[in-house]
């Protein structure tokens, strides 16, 4: 069988959290089941995409503008017509790309901005989507990993995962339950295939998700619009924040229990995230 493998999103600003990743969960990392790369953007040459060391970086060059759902309070020069009750009355919703309604308090339509967020996060799923393909193409992995450079694994329980149950495993949005959070997330191979089929610049596109072109959000959607009886795993362990912040009071067993937790940008975070888990797992 073919090994999982971690794409760690990083970009070159962050160099020092690629080395803490390195000087702290990936030490402890099963290799008889894992193997990772970092990956970014920034690549200008002929190819698309150049390996240096444990690094992948791509020619993905960021967009100039956006396709989004916003506000009509936020922007002017807005495209497209809302749902009204009758002719005269005020808009009660809109009609999103997937023909669903979306009604609410805040009336969204269709705009092509410069929003920088917009393009920062369509940036990030450009990548996601070179990535993706690079794995399948290049590894062909079991199941694909998805991890920020930010992300604290705890080796110790991650590599006793077994996520061949399911098809897309991770910390869901509680919200719709479409998509998983980005710090990290595990997808099969049928997954992987179908997000690689179904996320060209275009299709992409279309995939339009609190206002901006969030990277997870876009892995989500696609997966929900072109996959039937997809099955999901919420696992509470893989936490989107730092537990020992946002959870301070929780009892020293249900620590050991951690799989993943997010939002350590540096080494010193890490180091004290490692210690404190080592020697949770030796109480």
């Amino acid at each position: 069988m073919s090994k999982i493998f971690i794409a760690i999103q990083s970009c070159k600003e962050k160099e020092s959290r690629k080395d803490a990743c390195r000087k702290t969960w990936l030490k402890d990392l099963d290799y008889d089941k894992y193997e990772y790369m970092f990956y970014q953007s920034g690549y200008e040459g002929p190819e698309p995409y150049i390996i240096e060391g444990d690094t992948i970086t791509f020619n993905t060059p960021k967009p100039e503008k956006v396709e989004m759902w916003a506000s009509y309070r936020d922007l002017e020069n807005i495209e497209g017509e809302p749902i009204r009750t009758s002719k005269n009355s005020f808009p009660v919703g809109i009609k999103t790309w997937d023909g669903r309604f979306y009604f609410g308090n805040d009336i969204f339509r269709k705009v092509v901005s410069e929003h920088k967020l917009g393009i920062q996060w369509l940036n990030l799923t450009a990548q996601l989507s070179a990535v993706c393909n690079w794995s399948l193409q290049n590894k062909d992995p079991s199941f694909f990993v998805k991890v920020d450079d930010d992300t604290f694994v705890v080796a110790e329980n991650f590599n006793k995962i077994d996520p061949t149950p399911y098809d897309y495993y991770g910390y869901f949005n509680h919200t719709d339950w479409i998509w998983t959070f980005g710090s990290c997330y595990f997808i099969n191979n049928e997954c992987l295939r179908i997000f690689c089929n179904n996320s060209s610049p275009s299709q992409l596109a279309k995939v339009n998700i609190r206002c901006c072109h969030m990277d997870d959000c876009a892995m989500g959607m696609v997966l929900d619009a072109h996959k039937k009886d997809l099955i999901k795993k919420h696992e509470p362990e893989m936490k989107p924040w730092r537990p020992e912040y946002h959870e301070p009071t929780l009892p020293l067993e249900y620590k050991k229990n951690l799989i993943v937790s997010h939002g350590y940008d540096n080494l010193d975070h890490m180091l004290d995230m490692d210690h404190m888990m080592k020697e949770i797992f030796k109480s």
